[in-house]
């Protein structure tokens, strides 16, 4: 087994969007970088290792500590963000839709925790989850993401108790609506994109979306020892959305 003379990072769902942005700033902060993607990187970069991962199979967790064993051989800082929004009203839901994203949005965060912990050295680390606003502002249609991301907060909470004798800090951030290729997809797909757009930014105090770095400076900062005394604590990048 090598053992990595850096502090090692896993970012899961880590090669797009708030995922990416999050695994550079830590890699930036002098992390090395592991990200999960589904699907094979178009080219390597440096500092961030990719691996071949679909988290929507059970057995995945396992598979990636024993890849992460066999490479770096630790693990210091684990970011569970990997899921994808569900948009089903209620009585309109799909069994298979349904176990499945609940899988990806709930299970496999806790699956990955469970599978990596063993790789934590003894002196400790942290451990982020990436929910979202809409596990604490309830909207139409999107019952079943708000349960899993609510039971990903609850988690956090639980984990942060069970293990602090670990040494390990867990706490969650909940970004807002976030300006990433998903969020200006949904903008394109309204008959009207500026009039969408403008009834958005109304809901959020700050008046504008987030953008990806937003999440990772926060992301950054509960994996530093600058956090060292934080931890079971959900902290919203949502420009005020949840607080007005």
């Amino acid at each position: 087994m090598n053992v990595s003379r850096h502090p090692v990072a896993v970012v899961t769902g880590g090669r797009a969007g708030i995922g990416w942005a999050i695994a550079t700033r830590l890699r930036d902060s002098g992390f090395e970088v592991v990200v999960t993607s589904r699907h094979s990187p178009d080219a390597a970069e440096a500092g961030i290792r990719s691996v071949l991962i679909d988290h929507s199979e059970p057995d995945s967790s396992n598979q990636l500590a024993e890849d992460i064993a066999s490479h770096e051989g630790r693990v210091d800082v684990l970011v569970n963000n990997v899921g994808r929004r569900q948009n089903e009203l209620i009585g309109e839901f799909q069994p298979d839709e349904l176990v499945a994203g609940l899988t990806l949005n709930l299970a496999s965060a806790l699956l990955v925790t469970s599978a990596l912990v063993p790789l934590f050295d003894y002196t400790g680390g942290a451990i982020i989850n990436i929910s979202s606003r809409l596990a604490s502002a309830a909207i139409s249609g999107v019952s079943a993401y708000a349960a899993a991301k609510g039971g990903l907060n609850a988690f956090t909470r639980a984990a942060a108790v069970e293990l602090a004798d670990r040494h390990i800090r867990v706490n969650t951030v909940a970004p807002g609506m976030t300006r990433t290729a998903m969020i200006e997809g949904w903008l394109d797909s309204q008959s009207d994109p500026d009039a969408a757009l403008h009834d958005t930014l109304a809901s959020i105090p700050l008046g504008r979306l987030a953008d990806t770095g937003d999440v990772a400076s926060v992301v950054a900062f509960l994996a530093s020892e600058r956090a060292a005394y934080l931890t079971g604590a959900l902290i919203p990048v949502d420009g005020g959305f949840t607080a007005a």
